[in-house]
């Protein structure tokens, strides 16, 4: 299997995405980051 995909997500901080911008949940295959910031400057 090739590398892993680096995949950049910019969301709010909603009970829906908090597992998986905390590592907790994590995807096959997809290195995730974070954008970081506000939710204004999304």
């Amino acid at each position: 299997m090739a590398g892993k995909i680096r995949l950049t997500v910019a969301c709010g901080d909603y009970d829906i995405v908090r597992a998986l911008k905390d590592g907790t949940v994590t995807a096959d295959g997809i290195e995730l980051g974070n954008a970081g910031g506000s939710e204004e400057g999304i």
